[in-house]
């Protein structure tokens, strides 16, 4: 198949956006986020995973794109019938949600590791460059707002209430102001180790926000003013993003050990041993908890016992997690396949070859499933049926 960004190449105007050659990306006009849109990694600061709509299976690929670069643990953003991601190369591409078309890139000098996260027209993007590590770029102006030293970056963004949270791989986590770039307060991992680094993407619960780290602790936050309000255990490093709600928090982490936590006070009120690690994040359903693992196992657990409700076979090891869309899971694997399962018991519904490993998330927004290849390609599908 064509790649859609040689098709159309640098100087065309879109219909709505502009995109000049030599690396530009600016947009003539605000976008006008819609609530099925994907903002941030998981859709949401719950980081939910969960789409607004539900995309029944078989999927039929629509358009592919050549990223020319590798791709980290960061998922597409989309808004506004507009999506981003960014790359190993540190660029960061516009494209059409629709057709694929490119509509604009920019390079912003080292690896984009994580999910950038977007408020109107500013793309707030985390780099692993110690000098300049986050950057809020103005997608109207097609200029940087801000940089700012953070340290090396590896996680997602947290964006909520007009503040950015993250950690570094120095262990050292960071309330920063939106608007301005500056730090609102920090917060040093105790006792630091050689596991020192926060790699784990945070989420946000009330008036908490909270975080796994490579020392295998889970950490809860107080947003105003980053005071302690308490920090738990797990045993093993924790990589994935964590998932919550009002009542459950999930943590699971390279023993393969899923914990579940009390959001308010991080007391364990379950655990299960998958005997595999576990890379991708946790997905957590008002009835279910579905973890992944290294070993290719989809593992479904009640989410108030633990008990397990059903388990499947993948085909091949699982770097990422699921996304929820309806009835059915979505998740790509590192054996270059593309699987839907029904939620209500496990069973594979469909699949599909791809030309690579899939080693990030999918996003599902406005009607389409977005995954990105270790072939440094960007493929969306929609759904075949009538």
């Amino acid at each position: 198949m064509t790649r859609v960004n040689r098709l159309f190449g640098c100087g065309l105007l879109a219909a709505i956006l502009f995109a000049g050659c030599g690396g530009a990306l600016r947009l003539n006009r605000p976008l006008a986020p819609a609530e099925t849109d994907w903002l941030m990694f998981g859709g949401s600061p719950a980081r939910g995973n969960i789409a607004s709509e539900e995309l029944p299976p078989p999927l039929a690929l629509v358009w592919e794109y050549d990223l020319s670069a590798g791709v980290a643990s960061g998922t597409p953003i989309v808004a506004d019938s507009v999506l981003l991601i960014g790359d190993l190369r540190g660029e960061l591409h516009a494209l059409s949600a629709t057709t694929g078309r490119r509509l604009g890139w920019t390079d912003l000098g080292e690896a984009i590791h994580g999910t950038p996260a977007l408020e109107r027209t500013i793309a707030y993007v985390p780099l692993t460059n110690t000098a300049e590590s986050l950057v809020a770029f103005d997608l109207s102006t097609g200029k940087a707002l801000w940089e700012r030293e953070y340290g090396e970056i590896e996680a997602s963004l947290l964006l909520t209430n007009g503040r950015l949270y993250f950690g570094n791989l120095s262990g050292t986590f960071f309330c920063v102001d939106a608007i301005t770039g500056d730090t609102r307060w920090k917060y040093s991992l105790p006792e630091n180790t050689s596991r020192k680094g926060i790699r784990s993407t945070a989420i946000s619960s009330d008036s908490l926000v909270i975080f796994g780290s490579d020392d295998g602790s889970v950490t809860a936050l107080r947003t105003a003013g980053g005071r302690l309000k308490w920090r738990t255990e797990t045993g093993a490093s924790i990589f994935a993003p964590l998932a919550t709600d009002s009542s459950l928090l999930i943590a699971a982490n390279l023993r393969g050990t899923v914990t579940a936590l009390s959001p308010d006070s991080g007391r364990t009120l379950w655990s299960f041993e998958a005997h595999e690690p576990i890379r991708g994040h946790p997905l957590l359903t008002p009835e279910l908890v579905v973890a992944v693992t290294a070993g290719g196992t989809m593992i479904a657990l009640d989410r108030i016992t633990g008990q397990v409700l059903w388990s499947t076979q993948a085909g091949g090891p699982l770097s990422a997690g699921v996304v929820e869309s309806g009835r059915y899971l979505y998740v790509g694997t590192l054996n270059r396949e593309c699987l839907a399962v029904r939620l209500i018991d496990g069973t594979v519904v469909w699949r599909t070859a791809l030309s690579g490993r899939v080693k990030t998330p999918a996003v599902v927004a406005s009607g389409t499933l977005y995954l990105v290849t270790d072939e440094k390609t960007l493929l969306a599908f929609r759904s075949a049926t009538p």
